[in-house]
């Protein structure tokens, strides 16, 4: 957003982002503390957007796992579960890869 000006963002509170994580955090059995860069884009009036788009998270025990400094994305996370699930669904996975 380096086209506007600065003057024009306001803080808002972060009951918002903290909600987010906190849904991000309980998708993937993690704690709130270890979803980060959740940013919340909004106006005055209310209306708000959730940008996972860096949004990462730590100490997820999903099929790549790391030291406690290592994260990944939200976003791809998400995905992976998806194309998983559509998978299973439509019989296109094995009976022990399936977790749906």
């Amino acid at each position: 957003a380096h086209s506007i000006d600065s003057q024009q963002f306001v803080a808002m509170a972060t009951q918002l982002e903290d909600a987010a994580r906190a849904i991000i955090a309980k998708e993937m059995k993690v704690r709130p503390s270890d979803v980060a860069d959740v940013f919340v884009w909004g106006n005055i009036s209310g209306e708000f957007f959730i940008d996972l788009q860096r949004a990462k998270v730590f100490n997820y025990r999903g099929t790549i796992s790391g030291p406690a400094f290592f994260s990944q994305s939200v976003l791809q996370i998400l995905s992976n579960r998806l194309v998983r699930f559509q998978l299973c669904a439509t019989g296109g996975g094995s009976f022990r890869s399936c977790k749906c």
